[in-house]
């Protein structure tokens, strides 16, 4: 039987990457993710899935495991988009690793840190090798932030400071998001977004609290089509900061999500036969 989250469950952050064949191989053989699943589409996302490019795209979902119990990344590639301005928004991914012995700063090609971290310590019951844990974010008021994550997301304080703001998810599995204090957040063309698996997408009750809140709706509800496999509900909003958050119907999106044994063929016979630019 299918689990049933009341809260919000984290599902992913959106990265745009300029080189799949130069960025694939940091989160696969130095990250140690495994492709999960690889689609192709001819036009822009309704909902700037893949940002504000009307041309064609790619999504490629990387992790240590399932969306329905891991926090995993998701790659948009825009053909034939071969740089972002890289923005201050991001901060860095927090991963536990079983075996490590100290702390390791790492960068993807397109400049997006990630910090492998000791889990024996804070994490003891880790089983897996390596699990995603934290993402942390620029914030420029922390009060107004923590305010709209908590009221929209039901998300709950776990820790707060003068320059610090760190949330943890109320459902299954536990993640946290954290916010550094910034005098400004700059997306840029970089930017990024984290998406949440709801059960009442279609109600519009996260549209609502956004605009309450201080924040807005990017995209109304909207059905959102994948050639071949499950159709979604989503609907975009966006926090006082400009961050965007995508709620998306978590009935569909487990059928959708489900990892495919082909996912990294297709990945290399999509980088194969890329003609978009020199590389």
């Amino acid at each position: 039987m299918t689990p049933i989250h009341a809260a919000p469950r984290a599902l992913h952050w959106v990265f745009k990457v300029a080189s799949r064949k130069a960025t694939i191989p940091f989160y696969t053989d130095i990250l140690r993710m495994q492709t999960l699943r690889h689609e192709e589409f001819q036009k822009g996302c309704e909902a700037a899935c893949n940002g504000r490019y009307d041309g064609a795209w790619s999504k490629t979902m990387i992790g240590y495991g399932s969306e329905d119990d891991h926090f995993v990344v998701e790659l948009t590639y825009n053909y034939p988009i071969t740089y972002y301005d890289l923005g201050n928004d991001f901060v860095g991914i927090d991963i536990s690793c079983k075996s490590l012995a100290s702390k390791m700063a790492l960068y993807a090609p397109d400049g997006f840190r990630f910090n492998l971290l000791p889990s024996r310590s804070s994490f003891p019951e880790q089983t897996e090798e390596r699990v995603v844990r934290k993402i942390t974010l620029a914030a420029t008021d922390l009060d107004r932030t923590a305010a709209f994550w908590t009221a929209v997301l039901d998300l709950d304080v776990d820790h707060k400071s003068d320059e610090t703001l760190v949330l943890v998810t109320t459902s299954e599995p536990i993640f946290r998001i954290a916010f550094d204090k910034k005098q400004e957040v700059r997306h840029a063309e970089s930017y990024g977004r984290i998406a949440f698996a709801v059960q009442d997408v279609k109600q519009g009750k996260y549209e609502e609290r956004a605009v309450q809140h201080g924040g807005s709706v990017l995209t109304p509800f909207v059905q959102l089509d994948t050639p071949g496999k499950a159709s979604v509900h989503v609907a975009i909003l966006g926090d006082p900061d400009g961050y965007e958050i995508c709620v998306v119907g978590d009935a569909g999106f487990r059928e959708l999500s489900c990892i495919d044994p082909q996912g990294q063929t297709l990945l290399e016979d999509a980088m194969k036969s890329d003609r978009s630019r020199k590389e």
